[in-house]
């Protein structure tokens, strides 16, 4: 009775599986990507222009503290 009940189950469950239908070949495919095409480009550039940003910040940062270094001890050589 267990073996009939069991054959049974897996023969239901064989039986909803089915094979997947295949694509019509005369229709194309549409894309599932609705990405533009340059946002690789942003996601990459954006970091390197935030660096670019900090970069010319700490450089005026350290022009201004070594004129003040300068000023404070005389040193008149700076370029």
């Amino acid at each position: 009775m267990i073996r009939v009940l069991t054959a049974v189950a897996v023969l239901a469950l064989l039986a909803a599986c089915s094979k997947p239908e295949m694509p019509d070949k005369d229709k194309p495919v549409e894309p599932k990507a609705t990405a533009r095409h340059d946002d690789l480009a942003r996601a990459v550039q954006a970091p390197l222009r935030q660096a670019r940003a900090s970069q010319a910040a700490l450089d005026a940062a350290s022009k201004a503290q070594d004129a003040a270094i300068d000023a404070a001890t005389g040193d008149a050589a700076a370029p």
